[in-house]
Parts: structure tokens; C-alpha cells; sequence
């Protein structure tokens, strides 16, 4: 059994649909939350209750068309929405209760702590006491788990087998219907109790927290004392051939084997995440022999071939 025991009675799975656009008020991109949408699973998985309201506008009055399309809410229904975020929002914060909450990848989250910041003053969410990431549980469940690849709800639902109901998806409570759907599919309790957090100060902070590649290699937190290889021919140590370059996220270098001779170019990253920096390394594939031509030869072939193809 779970040493947590977060799933005792309800779960709450939490959809929100927002339009994205600049904001004059705040200066900067926001996303509004226009439409929150749950549905409330009892502890058999039965579906006890469901939550669906259209949020009134404050800030981006003008509606993306992009969003608009995706969602088809109409823009009379944002005109005629009465309540404001934080009416709405209280109002869910009522429904919620002491459940576990889960939305399906954390972008929900985010947006939700988002508008906290802006309607409430804070950034952590009120009301929201225990959460689970259905994304990430759903795709553990399935041993398809990349933290670098993020699994559509759709693209779920067919792994599993589950045949979406003829429903508009993109609308709040209807993805959270298929995705309390997902969760029934590969339920057990004890592993989710295991991927529920409380979410604390801390938990928050780690949520907003922004990796980012490191680019200097004179910053402290860059172990230099990483930045070496073996020879993938005959395992003995390679030697540096060329000055370390920044390109695509990480720092490139020639290496070369005076045991063997063989030559490859190798890739160093270092990541500064929330608990610190992360790094890999590894060989790059050889280019193509065509990337390898001279770039004043490359020029020359396409202008040959251009001439060719004009005459």
C-alpha cells in the first residue's frame, strides 16, 4: 500500500480553456482563462458531479481566432458570460474540495497559477490542496513515460483503446470526461497515491521554476572537468582537437583517439533545472557527405543547377 493515502474519496479532473493575446493592461502576453470545466470522480471512479462555467473577460477583450476555431466557443457566449474569474473560480474552489486534483500535463496548472497571480495576488492556487499529473500517470502506466515528449490526450485514448464519444473536444468538460476516461482505463490507487504531491510552497515554486541552458563556460556552475570522452572504438580517452562552441543547447568539440585514430565530434549540455544542473553528453551523428562540401562549392552546384534547369 501507498505510504501517502492522498485517494480517499473524491478526484477532481480539471480542464481549462483560455484565449491567448497582449495584454495593454499588464504589458505582456496573457492567458485568460475564458471556460473551467470538471467532472468529479467518486472513490469507485464514478462520475458524482461535473463543473462547467464561461468565464466574463477583464483583459483580452478582443477573441483569438486561433482559440475561437479550436474551441468553438462563440463569441456570444463570451459576451454574455455574468461572472468574473474570481466568482467563477471560488465557485470551483466549492466543487473542489478536499479532493485530489488532476489536469491532463501541467500546462492547466500553470495557466491557473497564472491567473491566481493576476485576480488573487498570488501564484499559488487557492483551494488546491493535493495534485496529480493525469498525463504523466496515464503515460507511466502505459511505459511510454519521455519527459522531452508530452502525450496528447487523443493520441492516449488510442493506446488505450478507448473510442472518443462523438463530443467537441477542446471544450473544458468534455476533455476532462475523456480524460477521467483515460484514468479509468489504467486506474490503481496505490500508484496514483504515489504520484500525488500536496502542493506546497515548494511545489509551486518548483512548477514555475524555467530551465535553462547554460551558455558561459566560465559560469561556476559549468564543471569543466565533464568535458572529456572514450574513444567508442577502443574505450582509451580521446584527445580535444578544437575550442569548445556553443550551438544548439550545449557546447560542441572535436575529439580525436591517438590509440585508434578514430575522430568524432561530441555534444556537452548542461541544464539548470530546480534542483540543480543536469548533464549529458554524448557523439554527434557524422554529416551527410554533401553537408561536409565547402560552402562556396554548395553555392556553386545550386547555381549550376538553376542555369540547367532555366536553359
Amino acid at each position: 500500500m501507498s505510504e501517502n493515502n492522498y485517494v480517499k474519496d473524491f478526484i477532481v479532473i480539471l480542464d481549462l480553456e483560455w484565449n491567448s493575446g497582449f495584454c495593454r493592461t499588464l504589458k505582456r502576453n496573457f492567458n485568460e482563462i475564458i471556460e473551467i470545466g470538471a467532472v468529479k470522480l467518486d472513490s469507485n471512479l464514478e462520475t458524482v458531479d461535473t463543473f462547467s462555467e464561461i468565464v466574463m473577460q477583464k483583459f483580452n477583450m478582443k477573441f483569438n481566432p486561433w482559440v475561437q476555431e479550436l474551441t468553438h466557443i462563440s463569441q456570444w457566449e463570451l459576451n454574455s458570460a455574468k461572472e468574473n474569474f474570481k466568482t467563477v473560480y471560488k465557485k470551483f474552489g466549492a466543487f473542489l474540495g478536499d479532493a485530489v486534483l488532476m489536469t491532463w500535463g501541467s500546462t492547466d496548472l500553470s495557466v491557473l497559477s497564472e491567473n491566481c497571480r493576476v485576480h488573487f495576488g498570488t501564484a499559488k492556487p487557492l483551494f488546491v490542496k493535493k495534485y496529480c499529473n493525469l498525463q504523466t500517470y496515464c503515460a507511466k502506466a502505459l511505459n511510454m513515460y519521455d519527459a522531452s515528449k508530452q502525450m496528447g490526450l487523443s493520441a492516449a485514448c488510442e493506446h488505450m483503446g478507448i473510442e472518443i464519444p462523438e463530443i467537441p473536444l477542446h471544450r473544458a468538460v468534455n476533455d476532462a470526461e475523456v480524460s477521467a476516461m483515460c484514468l479509468k482505463a489504467v486506474y490503481n490507487r496505490d500508484v496514483l497515491d504515489s504520484q500525488t504531491a500536496v502542493t506546497d510552497d515548494e511545489f509551486f515554486r518548483r512548477m514555475s521554476f524555467k530551465p535553462k541552458y547554460l551558455r558561459d563556460l566560465d559560469n561556476p556552475l559549468v564543471d569543466k572537468s565533464l568535458i572529456e570522452m572514450d574513444c567508442p572504438v577502443c574505450g582509451k580517452k580521446m584527445t580535444r582537437t578544437s575550442d569548445l562552441k556553443f550551438h544548439n543547447r550545449g557546447f560542441r568539440a572535436d575529439f580525436s583517439c591517438d590509440s585508434c585514430g578514430e575522430k568524432r565530434t561530441a555534444m556537452f549540455v548542461y541544464k539548470l533545472c530546480f534542483d540543480g544542473v543536469k548533464f549529458k553528453k554524448k557523439f554527434l551523428k557524422p554529416a551527410p557527405v554533401n553537408e561536409e562540401e565547402p560552402q562556396t562549392e554548395r553555392k556553386m552546384k545550386l547555381a549550376a543547377t538553376k542555369l540547367y534547369q532555366e536553359s
